[in-house]
């Protein structure tokens, strides 16, 4: 499949990191054309991952190189982060339901220990997500 993750020579840079990159580029020289493709380009490469480290890996970039005011990629990756963290937690769920507590607490743990916590604004932009579409009830019913 074409649209696996794919590493290229530097280490850890995946086609979601060079999404973003040439998004920042075509941000700086106003290629519109170019952003709404890679724009959906890395939305349509975030649906199909299945580790959700290669989004967490893509997050300094996008906060790094895109202007704040530029949302597009942050909520992209908030709300895959949100998904991946959810579908995690179902398939616990489904399978097990004991030990469901250790296994939420090892997937924060997990989060926490990936280079992105010492990014402040996805962290705040992640938890202003939470705070305006809460999560109700059993979320993994919700597909969310």
């Amino acid at each position: 499949n074409s649209n696996k993750i794919k590493y290229n020579d530097e280490k850890g840079t995946t086609v979601l990191r060079i999404y973003v990159r040439i998004f920042a580029l075509a941000n700086i020289y106003k290629i519109d054309q170019l952003q709404n493709l890679t724009a959906a380009k890395y939305d349509k490469a975030v649906e199909e991952i299945s580790h959700i480290q290669d989004v967490f890996n893509s997050i300094p970039d996008i906060y790094g190189l895109i202007p704040d005011f530029v949302r597009i990629f942050r909520e992209i990756a908030i709300m895959a982060v949100r998904i991946k963290f959810g579908h995690q937690f179902a398939a616990v769920c489904a399978k097990n339901s004991k030990g469901k507590n250790e296994i939420i607490a090892y997937n924060v743990m997990v989060f926490l220990d990936t280079d992105i916590i010492g990014i402040f604004e996805f962290i705040k932009d992640l938890l202003n997500f939470y705070i305006r579409i809460p999560l109700l009830g059993n979320y993994f019913n919700y597909n969310i």
